[in-house]
């Protein structure tokens, strides 16, 4: 029984092409984020949210919650 090690060859990643899958999952991504706005909740967090949420104080009530999960003041 001959040995086939073309599976032990190691190459390069081709970053120039995605596996299918990916291509698949980030088609479905790009729909689903299809008329979300962006939301700024602190200087460096942003959100996507439905446009009907893309309002200050929803951003306010989102701060508070994340606050209080990480236990800050």
């Amino acid at each position: 029984m001959e040995k086939n090690e073309d599976y032990l060859r190691e190459e390069k990643a081709d970053t120039r092409v995605n596996h299918p899958k990916v291509e698949q999952l980030m088609r479905a991504q790009r729909e689903k984020e299809k008329g979300m706005r962006m939301l700024r909740i602190n200087p460096t967090t942003a959100i996507l949210v439905p446009p009907e949420k893309n309002k200050a104080e929803y951003a306010v009530k989102y701060r508070e919650q994340i606050e209080r999960r990480n236990g800050a003041d």
